[in-house]
Formats: C-alpha cells, structure tokens, sequence
C-alpha cells in the first residue's frame, strides 16, 4: 500500500500536481481535547500517540514532503477541513469544486 501511495504521489507530482499533507498532531498535553475525551481520541491519549514534534506524529520517509508540497496543520481527527485552514488553502489556489462535481 505505501509503495502505492508512494507512486501516485510521485506520479501527481510530475504531472504538476500540488501535494497536500494532512497528518493529525496534538499539543504534548492535548489541550486541544475535552477533559475527558472518549472512543478512538481516549486510546490516542491513553497510547500517547500523534504528539507533535514526536515519531508517531511523522510523515513516513518515503512520503516526506516536497518543496512545493503543503502541509496543513491542525488535524485533529479524520476531517482534514474541520480543525484546518485546508478549505482556505485551497480556495487561495482557485479551488472551489472537485473534478467530478456537477458531473
């Protein structure tokens, strides 16, 4: 899957193709949280997992983004536009629609 992931990208890339990055990341102490939170978001705060600045908060090596790439910060579940700048980082660069809309 990844030497997939890893071909598409290199693929898009060569095609002009602007990469966009959105891995989810939490303060050390994941104010960012409610006091208590529940489900999925407890395991990451019980397994200390998506720190920022730490190895489970890394993009993979062999994804690591390039010069033009963007990388949006603030992800802080599955929805990359719900905690993000990522509808504005795309409406700056003329996109409003997906290719397939209205279609």
């Amino acid at each position: 899957m990844l030497d997939n992931t890893k071909d598409t990208v290199e693929r898009a890339r060569a095609l002009g193709s602007t990469i966009v990055h959105a891995p989810i990341t939490f303060a050390e102490d994941y104010r960012e949280l409610s006091p208590e939170p529940y489900g999925i978001l407890k395991a990451v705060v019980d397994s200390k997992s998506f720190r920022k600045d730490t190895w489970g908060a890394e993009i993979v090596e062999e994804l690591t983004p390039g010069p033009t790439d963007i990388v949006v910060e603030g992800k802080r579940g599955l929805d990359a536009f719900a905690t993000t700048n990522l509808d504005f980082i795309l409406r700056s660069g003329g996109i409003t629609t997906s290719p397939s809309a209205g279609s």
